[in-house]
């Protein structure tokens, strides 16, 4: 509140912009007629002294408000306020000063005066004056106040937290294009082939912080370092090494992962050459698939990891518990890709893919029904999704949306909230068992019952009305955790865009968590977005 209206509530003969020496007694309340004649003050309590007020005294009997400490008066909404000058903060790692070289009672105001005042917990501290006496010759040139830090603790130096430092890098790509326009999918990144015996990652343990100190010479402990998160999977072993670190080796021929913060290396079956009725259907019960040509009409793939396929994928189903890569997707819309994690090729055609995480590809995605727990994106400086329905639970990228025949594309984000729908199965599981206890315990009031049930039945009423209670009380925390999980997708959603870097043609439909904007006429460059406050999609 404006300080100006303290002369409405306290009659004082000192200037209360300057601080006030303890022991002084700086004012006495203003009756409380006067109080509420003035305007701006109608709200406040009478008597009008906040219960805020650290080194006041007041006295309600004779209305006088008399300083314990040196400090500032002044005006809050609760009334008045009294702030000390002398201020240690919450975490006692520093001791800072208002120094006026003037107080209330237009005396000076000294080192002597000032130390002769020290807070009770700061007595046995040895200050150096140097710091104090320069902020009072400020002051005295100021005309005003002046704040001063006159002590600092030492802040503890933080240890250094476990880390995994993985030696075999893995980056999000589908491959390297060569010049003849094959893809050289040894240099994808996202897959690496290793031996037995190739290093895979080194785990460094945490390292200890250092104590810190504060102003009053106790230890201020760090920040316990946290562990480097990291689980041993399949087929790795691990081996103590100096300092700690642990080295993680593959302990087959295969595939590393890095997924979930586990390490793993997935065993592969070879094909040297296409998958085709000479080798008929490929099961693997374990592990994943290569082939080093294409997959041929009619073929089948199932793994239990990864599916690569250095050639085309031809009207063919694939099933993978891992990633699907390949060097192209060519269909007829009878067949299909269902993958948990990523599926990448060059190009998709008349394709139906089912991926749990991204869908990438190198130059199209033409007349598809791609589903996508990631990201869709085509990410060649020519890159266009033409024709098809694509969803996807995070972003849309492509060069080029639709085409110049304006056949129907339609583009929609529909991210899922796997997290929201586990809580809401868990409630329903718990809401049927609430529903039995109910149904046991019968219409009356459990207590009621309880009273009335005979003595050899209450330890057994007893019993069911606290797991009942338990019941309630866990319903109502996924409830919460519910509303939390919804918060979290409406932040996400927020920041989900489909984009087109080059151009988007009529007759492209762009559809958000079900608010769909047809594309009239043809745009340049554009992105789509689902506004929170309007629930309208707009194009930035």
């Amino acid at each position: 509140m404006d300080n100006t209206l303290l002369p409405h509530l306290l009659r004082t003969e000192y200037d209360l912009a300057r601080p006030v020496p303890p022991g002084t007694v700086f004012g006495t309340l203003a009756p409380e007629e006067e109080m509420r004649a003035a305007e701006g003050l109608g709200e406040l309590p009478y008597p009008p002294v906040s219960t805020h007020h650290e080194g006041l005294a007041f006295d309600a009997a004779r209305g006088e408000l008399r300083a314990k400490v040196w400090g500032k008066v002044f005006l809050a909404e609760d009334g008045i306020r009294f702030a000390p000058t002398w201020n240690i903060s919450e975490d006692r790692m520093l001791l800072t000063l208002e120094v006026d070289a003037q107080d209330c009672l237009g005396q000076e105001v000294t080192e002597e005066r000032l130390r002769e005042s020290l807070p009770p917990l700061l007595a046995n501290l040895d200050l150096d004056p140097q710091p104090l006496r320069e902020a009072l010759e400020q002051s005295r040139k100021a005309g005003g106040f002046v704040f001063v830090a006159l002590l600092r603790g030492l802040f503890p130096e933080p240890g250094i937290d476990g880390r995994l430092n993985l030696l075999l890098r893995q980056e999000q790509r589908v491959g390297t294009l060569r010049e003849d326009g094959s893809m050289d999918y040894r240099e994808r990144g996202g897959l690496r082939f290793v031996n037995q015996g190739d290093a895979l990652a080194e785990l460094h343990p945490p390292v200890p912080g250092t104590p810190g100190f504060d102003i009053l010479g106790e230890a201020v402990p760090p920040r316990e370092p946290r562990e480097a998160k990291v689980r041993i999977g399949k087929n790795v072993e691990a081996a103590q090494g100096r300092d700690g670190v642990t080295l993680f080796t593959a302990a087959i021929k295969g595939i590393f992962h890095f997924r979930n913060d586990t390490l793993e290396v997935s065993e592969l079956l070879e094909i040297n050459g296409d998958v085709d009725l000479a080798t008929g259907n490929i099961r693997a019960r374990q592990g994943g698939v290569h082939v080093k040509g294409a997959v041929r009409s009619g073929c089948v793939i199932e793994a239990q990891g990864d599916v690569i396929v250095e050639g085309l994928i031809e009207d063919a189903d694939i099933t993978a518990g891992g990633l699907v890569v390949s060097g192209g997707v060519l269909m007829s819309g009878r067949n299909r890709i269902v993958a948990a994690g990523n599926v990448a090729a060059k190009f998709f055609q008349n394709a139906e893919v089912q991926a749990g995480g991204d869908v990438v590809a190198q130059l199209e995605i033409t007349h598809s029904k791609i589903v996508a727990g990631g990201d869709v994106s085509v990410v060649g400086a020519r890159g266009i999704i033409r024709g098809g329905h694509i969803i996807s639970g995070g972003n849309i990228t492509a060069h080029i949306l639709g085409n110049e025949a304006r056949g129907a594309t339609i583009v929609e984000i529909r991210p899922a909230n796997r997290e929201e729908q586990e809580l809401i199965d868990q409630r329903a599981g718990l809401t049927e068992e609430l529903e039995r206890m109910d149904t046991a315990l019968g219409s009356e009031e459990p207590m009621t019952a309880l009273m009335a049930a005979p003595e050899e039945d209450r330890r057994i009423l007893v019993e069911l009305i606290k797991a009942r209670g338990r019941l309630q009380g866990e319903i109502r925390a996924l409830d919460v955790q519910i509303l939390e999980a919804r918060h979290v997708l409406r932040e996400r959603l927020a920041a989900l865009r489909v984009q087109a870097l080059r151009r988007v043609f009529s007759g492209v439909e762009v559809v958000i968590m079900g608010k769909r904007l047809s594309v009239t006429a043809d745009m340049e460059a554009s992105r789509f977005r689902r506004d929170a406050d309007s629930r309208k999609i707009i194009i930035d």
